[in-house]
C-alpha cells in the first residue's frame, strides 16, 4: 500500500494538525491536481465518521472527499484541496478582520450551520474555529475538520465530549451531561466572529471575552449585543436557532441606526441649550464689565431688558452654574457609558492603549465657566463684598514618568495585576523635560525572579544638556 501511495501521490509537506490527525499538501498523479491528504490511525473510530460525514453532506463549502485508502497501521482520507490561507493565519497577520468582512463571512458560516441543523438527520459541527475555516482565492469561506461533529440524536460518552476549550460551548465538555445542540454551535460562530472583530484568541489566557466595544469603541453596538448573546454560558440564554441568530446578525444596523438618531438628536438640542446660553452669558459679562467702568450710569441701558445691576449679577452666576453643571453632566455621562468599554486591544498577550481625542470641548467649556464663576465673584467683589483670598498652591510632588514600547514602538499599557509572556525587546523612554539640565540624576532599574528571588540590577548616570 505504500508503493501504491507513493505512485499515486506526491507528498508535499504538512499543511495542519489536529486532535484526529495530520493534514499534508500532496500531488495526484492521476488527476493531476493538488490534493489535500488527512493521515490518521487505523483505529481511529472518529475520522471514520468524518469520512462518512463529508461522503453524506454535499456543499459547496464542504471539501470534496476524493479517495479513501488504508494501509495497516495509518488511513488516508484524500480530499480537495482549497487555495487559500486559514483564517487563524489571517487574523495573526491582519491582527483583527474588518467589521463588514467579519460578518459576512459570519453570515456564510451561519449558512451552512443552518443547512446541517435543518436536515432530516441534523448533524451538530461543534468545532467552530478560525483553525477550521480556510478563506478560499475568492474571499469565500470554507469549512474543514468534521473530526467532531455529530448527529444530533447520537448517544453514548463521545457525543457528551468534544470541542476546542474557548471556542466549544461548556456543555460540551460535560460528560454524562445534555447533548450538545443546535446552541452549541451558536456559542462556536459567536465565539470565532469575536475573534475576528477584537483579534483576540479566547482559547488564550486569560480566558475572557469582554463585550466588543471594550477592545474597539468604533464597533457596532447592536452586534456587541448579538455576540454576547451567543456567547452566553447558559446556553437557554443563547439564541435557539443559528437562522435566529442570522437574522441578528443582518439586521444589527438597523439599531444602530434607531441608536445613533436618538443620539443626534439630543446632542443637537444639547449643543442649541448650551450655545445659547454661552452667549447670553457673555453678553451678561460684558454689559457688568461697562457697568463696571462706568458706574450706576445706564443700568438698564445695556442690555436694554429693564433691569438693575444687581439682578444681572444674579443671573450672571446663575448662567455660570448652569453652563458648569450641563458640563459636568455630560462628563458623568460619558463615563458612565464608557465604563467596561476602554479603548484598548490586545497583541501578543500585552494590551495596547488607544489614542483618543474625546473630552476636549468639555474640558474647554469647564475651563470657560470656572473663569467666569471667578469673574463673577471679582465683580461682587468690587461692590464692596468680600474679596476671596486664593491659597497658595500647594507644591506637587514630583513624579518620574516612564513610556515603554516594544519592538515596533507601539506604546504599552502596563496593568500592575497581569503577568505578560513578552517575546521581543522592550524600550524604556524617560521625557528630558522632566529633569533639570545640568543636574547629575542616578537611574536604578532591577529586576527580580519571581521564583528564586534572585535579583539583577544596572545603574545608569545622566546630566540633561541643553540641546
Amino acid at each position: 500500500m505504500e508503493e501504491m501511495l507513493k505512485e499515486k501521490y506526491i507528498f508535499y509537506e504538512e499543511i495542519g494538525k489536529g486532535g484526529s490527525g495530520k493534514v499534508f499538501k500532496a500531488y495526484d498523479r492521476h488527476l493531476q491536481c493538488l490534493v489535500a491528504v488527512k493521515r490518521f490511525r487505523a483505529e481511529d473510530k472518529i475520522s471514520e465518521k468524518e469520512l462518512g460525514m463529508l461522503k453524506e453532506l454535499r456543499h459547496p463549502v464542504f471539501p470534496a472527499v476524493l479517495d479513501f485508502l488504508e494501509d495497516g497501521e495509518f488511513k488516508y482520507l484524500v480530499m480537495e484541496y482549497i487555495e487559500g490561507r486559514n483564517l487563524e493565519d489571517y487574523i495573526r497577520e491582519k491582527g483583527t478582520v474588518g467589521q463588514e468582512q467579519a460578518v459576512e463571512w459570519a453570515l456564510e458560516l451561519a449558512e451552512v450551520l443552518t443547512e446541517l441543523h435543518e436536515r432530516k438527520c441534523p448533524v451538530i459541527y461543534r468545532d467552530m474555529k478560525p483553525a477550521n475555516i480556510m478563506i478560499d482565492e475568492k474571499n469565500r469561506v470554507r469549512l474543514v475538520d468534521f473530526g467532531t461533529a455529530l448527529l444530533r440524536y447520537q448517544e453514548g460518552e463521545e457525543a457528551c465530549a468534544g470541542g476546542t476549550w474557548g471556542y466549544a460551548a461548556p456543555e460540551q465538555f460535560v460528560k454524562g451531561g445534555g447533548m450538545a445542540d443546535e446552541r452549541s454551535d451558536v456559542y462556536g460562530l459567536g465565539t470565532t466572529l469575536f475573534h475576528m472583530l477584537t483579534g483576540c484568541d479566547p482559547s488564550k489566557p486569560p480566558f475572557l471575552m469582554q463585550p466588543l466595544r471594550f477592545y474597539d469603541r468604533k464597533l457596532s453596538a447592536g452586534l456587541e449585543r448579538a455576540v454576547r448573546k451567543a456567547t452566553e454560558q447558559e446556553r437557554e440564554k443563547r439564541y435557539a436557532t443559528i437562522r435566529r441568530m442570522k437574522q441578528d446578525l443582518e439586521n444589527y444596523r438597523r439599531s444602530d441606526r434607531i441608536k445613533a438618531g436618538a443620539e443626534t438628536g439630543i446632542k443637537a438640542a444639547y449643543g442649541i441649550v448650551l450655545t445659547g446660553m454661552m452667549l447670553l452669558f457673555l453678553r451678561l459679562w460684558v454689559w457688568l464689565e461697562r457697568q463696571e467702568a462706568y458706574g450706576q450710569r445706564g443700568n438698564a441701558a445695556g442690555l436694554g431688558m429693564g433691569f438693575g445691576r444687581t439682578w444681572a449679577e444674579r443671573e450672571f452666576l446663575l448662567l455660570a452654574a448652569c453652563i458648569f453643571m450641563l458640563c459636568i453632566g455630560r462628563a458623568v455621562i460619558n463615563r458612565l457609558r464608557c465604563r467596561g468599554c476602554r479603548g484598548i486591544r490586545q497583541e501578543k498577550n500585552v494590551l495596547l492603549t488607544v489614542k483618543k481625542g474625546k473630552g476636549l470641548v468639555t474640558v474647554f467649556l469647564i475651563a470657560v465657566c470656572t473663569a467666569g464663576i471667578a469673574a463673577g465673584g471679582n465683580v461682587w467683589a468690587k461692590d464692596g463684598k468680600e474679596q476671596i483670598g486664593t491659597e497658595a498652591a500647594e507644591p506637587k510632588e514630583n513624579m518620574l514618568f516612564v513610556i515603554v514600547r516594544n519592538g515596533q514602538g507601539q506604546k504599552l499599557l502596563i496593568r500592575y495585576d497581569a503577568e505578560y509572556r513578552l517575546s521581543e525587546t522592550l524600550r524604556l523612554e524617560f521625557p528630558l523635560e522632566d529633569f533639570e539640565q545640568g543636574e547629575h540624576y542616578e537611574l536604578r532599574l532591577e529586576c527580580v525572579n519571581r521564583d528564586s528571588g534572585a535579583a539583577q540590577s544596572r545603574v545608569l548616570l545622566f546630566a540633561p544638556q541643553e540641546q
